[in-house]
């Protein structure tokens, strides 16, 4: 069996749903998706324990594409602050709303309530097939390119977009290329309540071992958690009773937020910095994860793939305007790279540096630490500048 559609999408998570509802409903759209996932209204009210924190930029294209009000207000935590330090230093650098003038910093959302919000957004269109068998070859030509899946149906388009994670298999199939480096360290995440309110602010300690993350929830005496530890650490950390786990996490933090309660069990996942050596071949193109992974430190993981999906639907876009036949060409995908490889190469190059700098233990690192941050916190220009940029706050206004 063989059906066409003008573009092809394999992946059916934040990111690939995100591209698919940012493109014209004029164009027939196929997803691949193994596991379609729940709307919004069938969505557990257990809370997730994969978060992102979702910058300003996010934000909009998501209200741009009728998405962001499908999620429930009781899902949406808006943080005000940031505070960053570590154990053994002098000066805490401090973002608020207030200094950027603005609503707030972010949000945090869970990430099964972004992907099933855009699934809802998805149901209100004609132009969406969903298809859930592997993809499994592609062949292309100079007009089309033809994926066969693992029942062997046959799939045509002008274009297939990977969009499919770290593991990606159109990656793969196209034959592209991976940069890796491996941070030899595990992210525990977990969801917990805390003893004092977290004030919605996203509170960050360096350790030696590594960072950890307590991210805000709406309620604010809940907060998802993301713990980088060194592989042997982490395993230990897993092997430990409940309580003594805890403890671990509240001090990590330097009890800030007073005693914890695990809501979850403690989940991990290996954290390795990946980079495609090209983000497209001939009729195919990578966004998201599937093209590029960075350390979660910062999380701007997600942000970066929205990034992407909003570049790549815009040339799109602009090649089907004027003909259909463009949409897919290599001068058209070149644009699309060129446009967002370097931003994603500078970034990952960023959190690889900034987690090495953290993850010195000598004094003269730690005093070197201790005076960059107590001289940012005291240039509001500079530190206003950072968290724009961080923010997304400077791509839109």
């Amino acid at each position: 069996m063989k059906q066409q559609v003008d573009v092809l999408i394999n992946g059916g998570g934040m990111v690939g749903l995100a591209f698919a509802a940012l493109l014209p409903e004029e164009l027939s759209i196929g997803i691949v998706e193994l596991n379609p996932g729940s709307s919004i209204t069938q969505l557990d009210e257990q809370i997730d324990h994969r978060v992102s924190a979702l910058s300003r930029q996010s934000e909009e294209m998501l209200k741009r594409i009728g998405c962001w009000k499908k999620i429930p207000s009781t899902r949406l935590s808006a943080y005000q602050r940031m505070e960053v330090w570590e154990h053994n230093g002098t000066s805490k650098l401090t973002f608020t709303a207030q200094e950027l003038a603005t609503q707030n910093l972010g949000h945090i959302v869970e990430n099964s309530v972004i992907r099933a919000a855009l699934m809802d957004r998805l149901a209100e269109q004609s132009n969406i097939t969903w298809m859930n068998c592997p993809m499994v070859a592609i062949e292309s030509d100079s007009d089309l390119i033809c994926a066969t899946f693992e029942d062997n149906r046959q799939c045509y388009a002008k274009l297939l977009v990977g969009a499919d994670g770290v593991h990606s298999k159109v990656r793969e199939l196209a034959g592209i290329a991976v940069d890796q480096k491996n941070y030899f360290q595990q992210a525990l995440v977990a969801t917990i309540a805390t003893e004092k309110s977290h004030q919605f602010t996203a509170w960050q300690r360096f350790l030696e071992t590594g960072p950890i993350a307590y991210l805000p929830l709406v309620d604010e005496k809940l907060s998802s958690i993301v713990w980088s530890l060194q592989e042997d650490k982490a395993a230990d950390v897993l092997s430990l009773s409940k309580e003594q786990q805890q403890s671990l996490i509240a001090n990590a933090l330097g009890y800030e937020l007073g005693a914890i309660e695990l809501q979850s069990e403690l989940q991990s996942f290996p954290l390795v910095a990946r980079h495609a050596e090209t983000y497209i071949k001939d009729r195919v193109a990578l966004i998201g994860d599937a093209a590029h992974s960075i350390h979660p430190l910062a999380g701007q993981g997600v942000n970066l793939g929205f990034k992407d999906a909003e570049q790549l639907a815009q040339r799109v876009s602009l090649a089907a305007k004027t003909s259909i036949d463009k949409v897919g060409a290599f001068a058209m995908l070149r644009r699309y790279e060129r446009a967002r490889k370097a931003d994603n190469h500078m970034t990952q190059k960023a959190m690889t540096a900034l987690n090495w700098i953290y993850s010195q233990p000598s004094l003269p690192m730690t005093m070197i630490r201790n005076l960059g941050v107590s001289l940012l916190q005291q240039s509001p220009s500079i530190k206003r500048r950072l968290a724009k940029q961080a923010m997304g706050l400077s791509a839109i206004g």
